[in-house]
């Protein structure tokens, strides 16, 4: 059989406006302009540039829900303008637990040229039954990502706390197929939402119900960032900002990254160096210059007062930081 790479991209016929089986050439294989597959992504008309629009809102939902097969991580991230290594951070440890077939062969037959944009995306197929195939798998992909929605960004904070339960429960040898299918779904969309934020999850509604159910029964509680060094991290990074375990104190503390005290707890800090932070700041009412103002107080108050009494100075630094944090996750 001739390589389809080397053949001429195949001209559609006008596809019909009525409901139907879609009529193809016999001994068709090759690069098949998508018009073909247009009325299986919901365009009527035919329209090239609607049915790429919709393949690719396709592409970035199965992206979501399924993750993406290594070797067509390259072509996903062209379809969906991301870096490889973008694409490559939807795959979660869930991802080859819930695999989908028709979302497999999808992305190892579409295709979105990059040097002839205006010619649109199109499919790769090897004869007229495979046309057929790939068109009916659009189809049902397109029906099953209908009923799906992001996480809500509350829901998906408290929910977290349950992605490690639902990972044992993944473990379990004897878990039926349909409970590890659902299971498997539920946790991937958590860390997903974790990961990358609500935008990048699609849940169906019996999974949010699920979810909401755990919250309304009190079997969920939102992570503390002060007891939580990888959330506390992911929160203050756009700051500019980390946290240590500083087992002397026995908590988590703050210190600023790409400075000459970068391995210095700010809580470590005088109040005439919070002086020259606040000066400085680029930014006179964000969350980092009023923490730092609240430091700079707490601070002034310990050093005026002799510095005898510590424990007032730590309590007060530690509110300062669980304020931060929870402005941060808001």
């Amino acid at each position: 059989m001739p390589d389809p790479t080397n053949e001429p991209l195949l001209r559609a016929s006008p596809v019909p406006s009525e409901r139907g089986p879609v009529e193809v050439p016999q001994g068709l294989y090759g690069a098949v302009e998508i018009s073909y597959v247009a009325r299986a992504l919901g365009v009527e008309d035919g329209n090239p540039t609607a049915a790429t629009d919709a393949l690719r809102e396709l592409a970035r939902g199965c992206t979501i829900r399924f993750g993406v097969q290594p070797a067509a991580v390259e072509r996903v991230a062209q379809a969906l303008s991301l870096s490889v290594d973008q694409v490559r951070s939807t795959n979660t440890i869930e991802t080859s637990g819930v695999a989908n077939d028709e979302w497999r062969r999808l992305q190892s037959k579409m295709r979105f040229p990059s040097d002839e944009p205006l010619l649109g995306a199109h499919v790769e197929v090897f004869s007229s039954n495979d046309l057929q195939q790939l068109v009916g798998e659009i189809s049902k992909l397109r029906e099953e990502s209908a009923e799906l929605s992001p996480l809500d960004r509350d829901l998906a904070r408290h929910v977290v706390t349950a992605l490690p339960r639902l990972r044992e429960m993944l473990r379990a040898e004897d878990l039926e197929p349909e409970l590890r299918e659902f299971v498997g779904n539920c946790a991937r969309q958590i860390a997903l939402a974790e990961r990358l934020g609500v935008e990048w999850t699609m849940v169906s509604p019996r999974e949010r119900a699920f979810m909401q159910r755990l919250l309304s029964e009190g079997l969920l509680t939102p992570p503390d960032p002060t007891q939580d060094a990888e959330l506390a991290n992911r929160l203050l990074e756009p700051l500019g900002m980390g946290v240590e375990y500083v087992a002397e104190r026995g908590r988590l503390e703050p210190f600023l990254k790409k400075t000459l005290f970068s391995n210095t707890s700010l809580f470590q800090r005088s109040s005439r160096y919070f002086s020259i932070l606040i000066d400085e700041a680029r930014q006179p009412k964000s969350h980092a210059t009023r923490f730092f103002k609240d430091l700079c107080a707490a601070r002034e108050r310990y050093e005026q007062g002799g510095k005898r009494d510590e424990a007032t100075l730590r309590a007060a630094e530690s509110r300062a930081f669980q304020a931060l944090l929870k402005k941060l996750s808001q």
